[in-house]
């Protein structure tokens, strides 16, 4: 699937096109190396696409274009 920047991910959404598994993720987002955002006192979850797609940028392991 593929990620668009300007949509929310739930947690369990954005694990499943990162391919990782849901407590990878939250790990990522515990360690501030995912950014998300919390909604309302249920302590919901959302990721941006941008977000994901900012993360795979600053984790790759060649530069941009190669």
């Amino acid at each position: 699937m593929a990620i668009e920047a300007n949509v929310l991910y739930t947690i369990e959404q954005a694990a499943d096109r990162m391919q990782l598994s849901v407590e990878k993720v939250k790990q990522l987002i515990r360690e501030k190396r995912l950014r998300a955002s919390v909604l309302g006192k249920a302590r919901a979850y959302r990721i941006s696409g941008a977000d994901i797609l900012a993360f795979y940028d600053a984790n790759a392991t060649r530069p941009k274009g190669e």
